[in-house]
């Protein structure tokens, strides 16, 4: 999410360019407002039991016995602070899939409209590689809702069957930003009022036992309505969920988290937002009291670094105020304020470079990695960085859909070819094992 516009994904269905625009100018009011100090049977199979709203799980919840606040963690000195050498953009070549990769790269290939009466929207793909997790709404869904509830799929990427993991429990309700690890897969829902996805509510699937729980939901003013806050998007590694909600009462947003076994929900920030969390570690931005050098008029954002192991957390000297970061075992990738490069640094901060830069009027957004590959939102392409050959690859020249980066794959939207049949012929979802990739160029 950026620090300065609430996050719009592909994921959901917006009926208006002009519904991002206004939510973009009303955080940046908000944010010149605030005062911050100065101023399955096995995966695949279709007939697995699941539990929806109303299911017999038990939510998770603080309880007085593990009230959810941490010890202040002392400072991590085995992560030291030190010169950042920085490489420029312009020694990142640029070049095509074919020629980076080769011609015998094998993808999976699935139609956005695989599922009767529904249009799929790729949302992540579980750690093993094995399952592509799509959002699915109705194919007449608007604003208003749709004919159809929308669902939470799973799809083996080898043999095409569809799982349904979760039905939503109105048609107004949209399933969006999906995570997953080696156990559970974690989406948030929400309909688009009131507060533009602020009534959220986020759920976890089990995949041992294709159970589903409610994991968290957005809290409620004295008026009994959503507090206007973030969207409840939620991360999960090793079982435990990490997300950011209002603080009632205060401007800044707290940081929590959910263990899924157990239940334990914690506090582990009053003033963080953006979370991600990538094991031991979790990170969020936080506003600090001097004012941003990137940013005329705002306060500074830092992003902090806990160890949920040793309670030992830092602040990293080199992101001032990032619109976004994306974090993967020990490597993090953030756009700078103004959306206009893409900086890959470590939680060592033993090196800076700058892997892409945005260009004309072009601005950068939601990026993602895994080991391989980093990614992000264009106006201009859709481009990977391969982390290994050093290339910025072009996945698909002219065209800015949906793509992203998870474990150990790449996804990405590929629009329908022109055709004069009187059939629609619909988008293919792509998804490349970032596995398979040769270590150095194919041509």
């Amino acid at each position: 999410m950026s620090l300065f516009s609430c996050r719009v994904k592909e994921g959901r269905v917006i009926s208006s360019l002009l519904i991002p625009l206004l939510l973009l100018l009303a955080c940046l009011l908000i944010l010149g407002a605030c005062d911050f100090g100065s101023d399955v049977p096995p995966d695949g199979a279709s007939s697995a039991p699941i539990r929806g709203n109303g299911s017999t799980s038990p939510e998770v919840a603080e309880t007085p016995q593990n009230p959810g606040k941490i010890p202040t963690p002392i400072e991590d000195n085995s992560i030291p602070f030190s010169p950042v050498p920085t490489v420029p953009a312009s020694l990142v070549p640029t070049f095509d899939m074919t020629t980076t990769w080769g011609s015998q790269i094998r993808m999976s290939k699935i139609s956005m409209a695989y599922v009767e009466n529904y249009y799929l929207t790729p949302q992540t793909v579980t750690p093993d590689g094995r399952f592509l997790i799509c959002s699915a709404l109705s194919r007449d869904f608007s604003e208003t809702g749709g004919s159809q509830p929308g669902k939470v799929f799973m799809i083996d990427l080898s043999s095409h069957q569809v799982t349904e993991l979760h039905h939503v429990p109105r048609n107004t309700i949209e399933p969006y930003d999906t995570s997953a690890d080696d156990n559970w897969i974690v989406w948030t829902e929400a309909p688009q009022e009131p507060g533009f996805f602020s009534d959220w509510v986020t759920y976890a699937y089990n995949r041992k036992d294709h159970s589903v729980k409610q994991v968290a939901k957005a809290p409620l003013n004295k008026d009994g309505m959503p507090v206007i806050d973030t969207d409840g998007t939620a991360k999960v590694d090793h079982g435990i969920v990490v997300w950011a909600e209002a603080v009632q009462g205060s401007v800044h947003f707290a940081v929590k988290s959910a263990d899924l076994t157990t239940g334990q929900v914690k506090t582990l920030t009053d003033n963080g937002f953006l979370p991600e969390i990538s094991w031991p570690y979790v990170a969020w931005v936080e506003t600090q009291k001097e004012p941003s050098k990137q940013v005329k008029g705002v306060n500074k954002g830092v992003i902090t670094i806990l160890n949920l192991q040793t309670g030992a957390k830092k602040t990293l000297n080199g992101p001032d105020t990032p619109k976004y970061f994306a974090f993967y075992n020990g490597s993090l990738a953030w756009i700078t304020a103004r959306g206009k490069e893409v900086i890959l640094t470590d939680v060592n901060e033993t090196y800076q470079q700058t892997v892409a830069r945005a260009e004309g009027d072009d601005s950068f957004e939601f990026p993602s990695m895994n080991d391989r590959l980093i990614t992000w939102g264009s106006q201009s392409r859709t481009a990977v960085y391969d982390r290994l050959q050093h290339r910025l690859v072009t996945l698909k020249e002219g065209h800015t859909g949906n793509h992203f980066v998870a474990a150990r794959a790449v996804v990405w939207q590929e629009p329908a070819p022109k055709s004069t049949l009187s059939q629609p012929i619909f988008p293919t979802i792509n998804v490349l094992d970032t596995s398979q990739l040769p270590t150095t160029p194919a041509k």
